[in-house]
């Protein structure tokens, strides 16, 4: 028995309300995000035990069934096989994406504190050493991008082009990271003076 609350839609297969998608009708797709949001975000929350991460990858992946509907093939398997290939793609390359910056975090963190150590086995005045420590202090409260790019270049030695192919930025934004964060020490340097 169909309740007086269902929609037309919603009593319609998968298939069928596909059809429609492809025509654009947003309450077909409305009908298919209802029916199909509970799985595609459990299956998303299992992959990567994290909420936020998983509504992100189930908006994603519906955003991709909305932009990309023609592609569904019936042939191929039901429209929910086929959503969560997707949601299970899209999950796969958020792991893949979040274990790449934990070691890039991780060298990061192995470099500045190699940089630490070697600066502060270094013998100096005890001005100059002051001044050095302070800026270290004021390196590791840059925001995390920012002290990224200029630990990797002054105290890596990496040039902008090594930094932007290592981090898989354009290098106008490894450029642009590194000028912000020398201005922000130069002006902390430069209010201790």
């Amino acid at each position: 028995m169909i309740s007086r609350f269902r929609t037309p839609s919603q009593s319609l297969a998968d298939e069928e309300l596909v059809a429609k998608v492809v025509r654009g009708d947003s309450r077909a797709f409305e009908a298919l995000y209802d029916r199909h949001e509970r799985p595609a975000y459990s299956l998303a929350l299992r992959l990567l035990a994290d909420s936020d991460a998983a509504e992100d990858v189930v908006q994603d992946a519906f955003l991709a069934v909305w932009q990309r509907v023609e592609k569904y093939d019936p042939a191929r398997g039901s429209f929910r096989t086929w959503l969560l290939t997707i949601i299970h793609s899209r999950g796969i390359d958020r792991l893949r994406s979040r274990a790449a910056q934990q070691r890039r975090r991780e060298a990061l963190e192995g470099e500045a504190g190699a940089a630490s150590e070697a600066a502060a086995a270094t013998p100096l005045p005890g001005e100059t050493r002051a001044l050095a420590a302070s800026v270290r202090g004021d390196l590791a409260e840059l925001p995390p991008a920012q002290r990224e790019v200029i630990v990797l270049a002054y105290y890596g030695g990496l040039t902008h082009r090594e930094i932007s192919e290592y981090l898989e930025v354009p290098i106008g934004t490894v450029k642009s990271r590194i000028r912000l964060g020398m201005s922000s020490l130069r002006d902390r340097i430069g209010a201790l003076r």
